[in-house]
């Protein structure tokens, strides 16, 4: 429930969630959480990846890093563990 961390989409219902997330529910249940019929999951569409890139984040690590950037951006400058 927060900023959307390598996005991927339910194509019957259009939900998304980040990787991680969904990777860890779908280890549990073969569902979309929102138990849509014929669910499949893909990277989240050009779309919701352009809107994403309007949003100007500050670094995880703010107030010792003051680095801003756009949401690729940022991804590009925090480590993913």
């Amino acid at each position: 429930h927060n900023i959307l961390n390598n996005p991927f989409e339910c194509e019957t219902c259009g939900a998304l969630f980040c990787e991680s997330c969904i990777n860890n529910y779908l280890k549990q249940f073969k569902t979309c959480p929102n138990n849509c019929p014929d669910y499949k999951l893909s990277k989240a569409k050009i779309y919701t990846r352009k809107i994403l890139n309007i949003l100007i984040l500050k670094c995880i690590n703010f107030p010792k890093c003051t680095y801003q950037g756009s949401y690729w951006d940022i991804l590009e400058h925090e480590p993913i563990y």
